[in-house]
């Protein structure tokens, strides 16, 4: 699937990169309004002792959405540029497909470590002692006790 993926996604930042980075800017700025409303809403709605965190928690979001604004507007012609740029090196990864190995690789190396902790984990567990759990509602309930002389 990874390659499969990897395939799409390639294709997809090739054919239209300017969606996906304005559907990128519209989903940021869909967490920092609606995460600094919600808390703002959580405040006046709250009746905890610390609901002042809420009203800190929902200035912050919306704090951090006014400087992603600002930078949105002052830098929006390097945000073209960098558009663009994305774009050509789509491009060139859509011709070179070889590139695709290097997430395949990734994959079958991630799944040989988690393979390898799963066998460790297994290991010390089945080094300590287990004994049946007599108040257990089903009649597999055990008890590790985990000690150090393994």
């Amino acid at each position: 699937m990874a390659m499969v993926y990897s395939l799409i996604y390639m294709y997809a930042m090739s054919i239209f990169p300017t969606a996906i980075a304005y559907l990128a800017i519209i989903c940021i700025e869909l967490v920092f309004v609606v995460g600094g409303g919600s808390m703002i809403y959580s405040f006046f709605k709250s009746t905890a002792d610390d609901k002042n965190s809420f009203l800190f928690g929902g200035l912050l979001f919306l704090g951090f959405g006014l400087i992603f604004n600002c930078m949105m507007y002052c830098f929006w012609s390097k945000l073209k540029e960098g558009i663009a740029i994305i774009d050509a090196t789509a491009d060139f990864f859509v011709a070179t497909k070889r590139i695709i190995f290097v997430s395949l690789f990734q994959f079958f190396w991630q799944l040989m470590l988690t393979l390898y902790c799963l066998a460790v984990l297994i290991c010390i567990c089945a080094d300590q002692d287990i004994t049946v759990d007599p108040n257990s509602k089903t009649l597999q309930g055990k008890n590790i006790v985990f000690s150090s002389n393994g």
